[in-house]
């Protein structure tokens, strides 16, 4: 099963982007269901079946979790009188906010049992980047999805191939160059225009997709990485050559940057307000979310949530938070307190280890709890979630190059050899 899990991660990308150009082709299986939908709902079972079948105290968490995941829809179904879509829409949805954690277990189990080492996780990262920037790619040539829809001129604004959501693909570019930067800071180290190539192809990707969550967290990777992973001559000459490099090619990216500037001048001019801008609009969807909060008349709805595709409101505010605790109520809240408690894990291994991979694991899970609060399907996001799972265990002496000394690289030694292992709150 763990080899099965594997070649599930593998193709993990390769599934939606299948799915994806099937939607795009307008062929659907029975029920309207996704190719990604029912090899998702596969991989949540391979997933349980894995955790039970190594089951300890430590993973009991996980357990629980799917329990609960059923008492919700067994509560939705009794309060709401679901007929059968929207029960099915409503599991689909508790299981995507469980995958997460899911796969944060499945990991952590495959590294423990030596089914994922290092050599398997750059392949993991290589293939799953590898889809994603041939996706991102393919909008150049007027291929697949604009992540904005097209111009009167049929050209797509943003690209994210054959993707079929938005904000996910921007998450997951994110979390991607993020990984593929903390997995390989070794040999980045010792070959800066190895650093500086990654860079350069991510860079590109954010560009191309016109998102400001894609371009805004490469910025941040990236002052992350120059300060916490380079030494100071090192800095030095990684920021020349980036300067450089930027400069030699500015009049390619200046004019597909300035594609983005005017997408983004047209939605100032149309904001009545900074808060309304930098929500892209989401913040009028409060509003309708107050209503609903002052309107219930009992406790139930704010303890089990209204559920999927359930209630007179939309089915999204393109806010996490608020989406979480009107679909899910307190399971909603469960599932931010699990990605808070995997932050601050990252801060506790900095203080008390002082080993930087802590300080990575907080920053880039602050960074996406951050960005949560301003757009939607980032929490609960099936595309992102593996590697949102990798990103919490980054921090874990199970992460394949964590146990060891610090690679060459500006990083403080481990003050034990066996460290801490993975709180069983968060296994």
């Amino acid at each position: 099963m763990l080899r099965l899990a594997y070649i599930v991660e593998l193709t993990w990308l390769l599934v939606d982007t299948l799915s994806g150009f099937l939607q795009n082709h307008n062929i659907f299986l029975p029920g309207d269901q996704t190719v990604s939908a029912l090899v998702r709902l596969f991989a949540v079972g391979l997933f349980i079946a894995i955790i039970l079948r190594h089951a300890s105290v430590s993973r009991l968490p996980g357990i629980v979790l799917l329990f609960l995941c059923f008492v919700w829809i067994g509560a939705h179904m009794m309060a709401q009188g679901m007929d059968g879509p929207h029960a099915i829409a409503d599991l689909q949805f508790l299981l995507k906010l469980l995958t997460p954690v899911l796969l944060y277990t499945v990991l952590q189990i495959q590294f423990e049992q030596g089914a994922l080492d290092g050599r398997r996780l750059h392949c993991i990262l290589g293939l799953n980047a590898a889809v994603l920037l041939i996706n991102l790619s393919l909008g150049l040539f007027g291929i697949g999805f604009g992540n904005y829809g097209e111009t009167e001129d049929g050209e797509l604004l943003g690209s994210k191939g054959f993707f079929y959501a938005g904000n996910e693909v921007s998450a997951t570019l994110v979390a991607v160059f993020a990984l593929v930067i903390f997995a390989g800071r070794a040999k980045f180290q010792r070959r800066q225009s190895l650093l500086l190539a990654t860079v350069a192809v991510f860079f590109i990707a954010s560009l191309v997709s016109l998102s400001k969550t894609s371009l805004l967290g490469f910025l941040l990777i990236l002052l992350f990485v120059i300060q916490a992973y380079l030494s100071r001559a090192t800095k030095i000459k990684f920021t020349a050559l980036l300067t450089v490099s930027v400069l030699a090619t500015s009049p390619w990216w200046i004019p597909v940057l300035q594609t983005s500037i005017d997408r983004w001048e047209f939605m100032w001019e149309r904001s009545p307000d900074f808060i309304t801008f930098i929500t892209s609009g989401r913040a009028d969807r409060i509003d309708r979310y107050v209503d609903w909060l002052y309107g219930t008349d009992t406790p139930w709805h704010l303890l089990f949530g209204e559920g999927q595709s359930i209630g007179e409101l939309a089915a999204s505010f393109e806010n996490d938070l608020l989406d979480l605790t009107y679909n899910a109520g307190l399971l909603g809240l469960l599932v931010y307190g699990i990605w808070f408690g995997w932050m601050l894990r990252g801060v506790t291994v900095r203080w008390s280890e002082g080993r930087r991979e802590g300080s990575f694991t907080a920053y880039i899970l602050a960074m996406f709890l951050l960005l949560s609060m301003f757009a939607g399907h980032v929490m609960y996001s099936a595309t992102l979630a593996p590697f949102v799972a990798l990103l919490a265990l980054s921090s874990a002496r199970t992460f394949p190059g964590n146990a060891g000394a610090a690679h060459g690289i500006e990083n403080a030694a481990p003050k034990s050899a066996s460290g801490p292992t993975v709180s069983a709150l968060l296994s």
